[in-house]
């Protein structure tokens, strides 16, 4: 099994406070449905993040302000602390072949920053996987992109899309993973 992850955050670099993950564990070379007990969505309070340095920034907070407010409400709900939603997800995706990110600097590369500034273990650099490269290769004339549900920046919404649209990538170009 490989691990998609999707994150949503308070800035775009690597020390950015993060607001949620969402997370599904998938095989990539078999469309079918994303069970719920396959995913994994955690939402992370934001004031430990602050208080150890990580960062946010007015454009990203700007930005927040201008999504859907189905997106918004996550600043709505439960949050837990960050050492238990981080110990959660790396607990979730021991043992993925593959930890996906959409771009090879942004959801993974938060994530093990945000990791070792709580001093937890997270996976293996090796495994880290970029979603975007790969759906970027799959962008050929006939491909059809698979139909988005649920809400656009909600993690674990966005990660089960991608998930979804990995698969559908991988069997369109006849690869294995």
């Amino acid at each position: 099994m490989h691990c998609m992850v999707d994150i949503e955050t308070l800035d775009t670099t690597a020390t950015a406070v993060v607001v949620s993950i969402g997370a599904v564990l998938f095989d990539p070379n078999k469309e079918g449905p994303i069970f719920p007990s396959d995913t994994l969505y955690e939402v992370l309070r934001l004031q430990p993040q602050i208080d150890v340095g990580r960062t946010v920034s007015a454009d990203t907070l700007k930005w927040w302000m201008q999504q859907a407010p189905e997106a918004r409400n996550v600043f709505n709900v439960h949050a837990v602390a960050p050492v238990t939603a981080l110990s959660n997800f790396g607990a979730f995706c021991t043992n993925a072949e593959g930890v996906w990110g959409n771009g090879s600097d942004f959801d993974n590369a938060i994530l093990a920053s945000a990791i070792k500034s709580f001093d937890l273990q997270g996976w293996r650099y090796s495994r880290n996987r970029c979603f975007r490269t790969l759906k970027n290769l799959g962008k050929t004339r006939d491909f059809v992109e698979p139909v988005r549900k649920g809400t656009h920046h909600n993690a674990l919404d966005d990660a089960i899309y991608q998930a979804e649209y990995l698969q559908a990538v991988v069997k369109h170009l006849g690869l294995t993973l």
